[in-house]
């Protein structure tokens, strides 16, 4: 038996070559939840399936660290469910991803705008102060838990203009 978990926020529709058929099949798998694919297949078909999965960004549930650079919150497991436990960590371990990959972004972004406005000839720096904050929004009547996001990022007008954007 194979199961498949999806940890991520979004609907994810499995797409899977089953090799005894050789026929694609759809099979969609909700956010927080997990679904049995490959009942009664062969260990080589199962294997064959794996290998799909692990191209496509699936890790192992047996993997005891998961490590949010390479992980895209897809999960599965031979033999046994993935446990609920295990997909609220993937979930953590994938939203980590996202927020260090948003503080990189407003970063790269704060040192382009700075880029953008020097003069051209120049390279005079033409403001006196380059900033980009970060703040997110709650939807009508949800209280705040803490966990915002919420940062500020300043160029420094002494700091080198070496940045890759």
């Amino acid at each position: 038996m194979l199961y498949v978990a999806n940890a991520t926020k979004q609907n994810w529709m499995l797409n899977v070559r089953i090799p005894e058929s050789g026929k694609v099949t759809i099979i969609e798998i909700p956010s927080g939840q997990q679904r049995e694919i490959a009942a009664g297949l062969s260990k080589a078909s199962i294997d064959s399936i794996v290998g799909h999965l692990e191209r496509f960004g699936a890790r192992n549930n047996a993997d005891s660290k998961l490590h949010s650079e390479d992980f895209d919150g897809y999960l599965y497991s031979l033999g046994k469910p993935v446990s609920s436990d295990k997909i609220s960590d993937a979930h953590e371990t994938l939203v980590e991803k996202q927020e260090k990959r948003s503080v990189n972004e407003a970063m790269r972004n704060a040192a382009a705008y700075e880029k953008s406005t020097r003069d051209k000839r120049s390279g005079k720096r033409l403001a006196s102060l380059t900033e980009v904050e970060v703040v997110q929004d709650l939807p009508p009547r949800e209280k705040a838990t803490g966990k915002e996001v919420k940062f500020k990022v300043t160029v420094d007008e002494k700091g080198t203009d070496e940045v890759k954007l």
